[in-house]
């Protein structure tokens, strides 16, 4: 992530990410976890029990163990609510960027 200038990193003593307000980052390895058909149990179990009492919305990286954490073999997991709201302040900040037909 701080090759894209992005301040998140994993915290070894918290097990946790920091860096990065507003989003309570979280990570599962799919191959551990039974595959990507549990991801919406993983995803709720992050925003309950978890959570520890964190209000933000929950952004889940889903790793294989088998191919090491790369951003290449990580994918982002939210709630199409978080993504929608997110998108669209993206879209409002910059309309003559995002908006039209390319």
């Amino acid at each position: 992530m701080a090759s894209e200038g992005i301040p998140l990193s994993w915290n070894e003593l918290k097990k946790r990410f920091t860096g990065v307000k507003g989003f309570h980052f979280g990570r599962v390895s799919t191959v551990k976890e039974g595959g990507f058909g549990r991801v919406p149990s993983l995803l709720r179990r992050f925003e309950t029990e978890r959570a520890n009492g964190n209000p933000h919305p929950v952004v889940l990286f889903a790793m294989d163990a088998r191919y090491g954490p790369n951003m290449e073999d990580t994918i982002a997991v939210m709630r199409m609510s978080t993504f929608a709201s997110l998108l669209k302040e993206v879209i409002e900040a910059h309309p003559n960027k995002y908006v039209g037909v390319e």
